[in-house]
């Protein structure tokens, strides 16, 4: 049986390169999985983003998107992390005429 080396996972300046992990491996990694043998954590996040975008406007009156944020502009990009297709969600707070972009 090998023996236990914890410097195994410190992670190193080489790892952390841009060349460290080849583009078909970022291409192939999906920590949730897919298809029918998807984690059902994913369904139970997304929810989650749901409840706390709804708290946001219900609490924050007046808030509102800007005139720029469209359904193409938030149509979702699927990598590691899901975020939409501007890179940006810009929101009027009360009491501000100008739109502040808030991006992932």
């Amino acid at each position: 049986m090998p023996s236990f080396d914890p410097s195994r996972w410190i992670v190193s300046p080489d790892i952390l390169s841009p060349n460290a992990v080849s583009a078909e491996a970022r291409a192939v990694f999906n920590p949730f999985g897919a298809g029918s043998r998807a984690c059902l954590g994913i369904h139970v996040a997304r929810m989650e983003l749901r409840y706390a975008v709804a708290i946001f406007f219900r609490e924050l009156k007046g808030a509102k998107l800007a005139e720029t944020v469209t359904d193409e502009s938030m149509a979702p990009l699927n990598f590691f992390l899901i975020a939409p297709k501007s890179h940006k969600c810009e929101i009027v707070l009360p009491g501000r005429e100008s739109a502040r972009p808030i991006t992932p």
